[in-house]
Order: C-alpha cells, then sequence, then structure tokens
C-alpha cells in the first residue's frame, strides 16, 4: 500500500499568510471607526491665504456687490451670487473712503438694536466662505461683534474686535450652513454701521465629495476579504 503526502507550497502559505493578516487588520481598523465614530470638529477660522489654497479645484464664486444700485435700501433680504444675506436696514454703500467707508461698493448694515445679520443659503457642496467686515462710524470704543459660524461639524463662536477692515475665512470639510454676525452694544460706543465685502464661497463638484473615512475602511477590509476568498478557491481548486 502505497500513501502519498502533499508538500505544501511555501510561497503559498506565506501569500495566504500575509493576506489574513492584512485583512484582520483592516477588519479591526474598520470595527474601531465605526464604534468610535466620526471624531468631532467644528468649523475652523482660516487667513486669506490659507483660503486661497483650500479653494485651489473647487468651485469658487464671489459678490462684490458692484451690480447693485448704490445707496438704494434692499430691504432685510438680499439674494447675493452665493447664498442670501438677511439683516436689517441693508444697503449697498459706493460713497468710498472719503466718506468713511469701503474703497470699493460694499454691503452696509445699520444697526442700533443689536439685531443678527446672517449669510445662509449657500450653493450646496460650499466647504469655504468669507468676506471683508469693516466697522465704520466708532470714534469713543472699539467695535465689538459676535460671530457665529454654522457648519455640518458643529458651531464655531468668537468675537471680532474693530475699527479696522479684516479679512475672515471659515472652512468646513462637511459643509458650511450659515455665517452670522451681531453687534456687541453693551460695550457702549458709537457704534452703528459696519459693511462686508467681497464675499466668496467655494464648493466641491459632485465628484469631488470625498468618502468617509470609515467607509474606506470598511472597503478595505472586505476587499481583503474577497482576495482571501479567491486564494482559498485556487487552492482547493
Amino acid at each position: 500500500m502505497t500513501t502519498s503526502t502533499t508538500t505544501p507550497n511555501p510561497r503559498l502559505a506565506s501569500i495566504l499568510q500575509k493576506t489574513r493578516q492584512a485583512f484582520q487588520i483592516a477588519a479591526a481598523s474598520a470595527a474601531l471607526a465605526c464604534a468610535a465614530g466620526p471624531a468631532a470638529a467644528l468649523p475652523v477660522q482660516i487667513n486669506q491665504s490659507q483660503f486661497a489654497s483650500q479653494s485651489a479645484g473647487l468651485v469658487v464664486t464671489s459678490e462684490n456687490f458692484s451690480g447693485f444700485p448704490g445707496m438704494v435700501p434692499l430691504g432685510n433680504s438680499v439674494v447675493l451670487a452665493n447664498g442670501t444675506f438677511t439683516g436689517n436696514a441693508a444697503i449697498v454703500n459706493d460713497l468710498g473712503t472719503a466718506a468713511g467707508f469701503c474703497a470699493s461698493p460694499c454691503l452696509t448694515t445699520g444697526d442700533t438694536t443689536g439685531d443678527l445679520r446672517s449669510f445662509s443659503l449657500f450653493p450646496a457642496g460650499t466647504q469655504l466662505w468669507s468676506a471683508v467686515l469693516d466697522m465704520v462710524f466708532d470714534f469713543a470704543l472699539p467695535d465689538i461683534i459676535h460671530v457665529e459660524v454654522l457648519g455640518n461639524s458643529g458651531l464655531l463662536a468668537f468675537d471680532v474686535v474693530g475699527p479696522n477692515a479684516q479679512f475672515l475665512g471659515f472652512a468646513d470639510p462637511l459643509g458650511l450652513l450659515s455665517v452670522s454676525f451681531q453687534h456687541d452694544l453693551a460695550q457702549g460706543g458709537n457704534k452703528y454701521n459696519y459693511s462686508f465685502d467681497d464675499v466668496t464661497t467655494a464648493r466641491t463638484r459632485a465628484n469631488q465629495i470625498p468618502e468617509p473615512s470609515s467607509l474606506s475602511l470598511m472597503l478595505l477590509a472586505l476587499g481583503a476579504a474577497l482576495a482571501v476568498q479567491r486564494r482559498r478557491q485556487r487552492l482547493i481548486g
């Protein structure tokens, strides 16, 4: 009686072992990602150079207010090229720096009540927002404006101190929903007007929306599992 033995292929066994290890690591990473959930994040404030670099490859839309009639009341809701502004007594001011205003036409809002002014209804997929904020007509004390940035990842809130014009930029990779401003009248002083210019948004294209990291890990684990299954079938065959 003859007994035959099959000598295992060392190279094939090594490949199978490495594939099993890769699958185990990927599966464990996917399980941890799913259990932990997405990392906590908030919209972040960015400077002008960061806005320029992060908006590369995105669809950028800017509203400079040159198409609006000057010094004409616009009501409490103004449709912009990249969203909607809601606030009291809005006009496009084109009086220039000689009168103490913006150098170019800008959206100016009078504020004697401390009402909320908001930019919202951005184009779908908007990840970046910026504007130049200019605070005028406060000769006694520095202006203080409370800013709130709402995005799909959370709420960012802070104070801006004037009176000089300054660039404000924000980013949220999950999408921005609104940017709001409220004058802090409790600080006293002759606070009245503040203005916005060069309101700019940057949004993703439909095929640029990133996948969640947890989904990527799950796809990696699935690919490794399929590779193991195919190699096993080859061994059996």
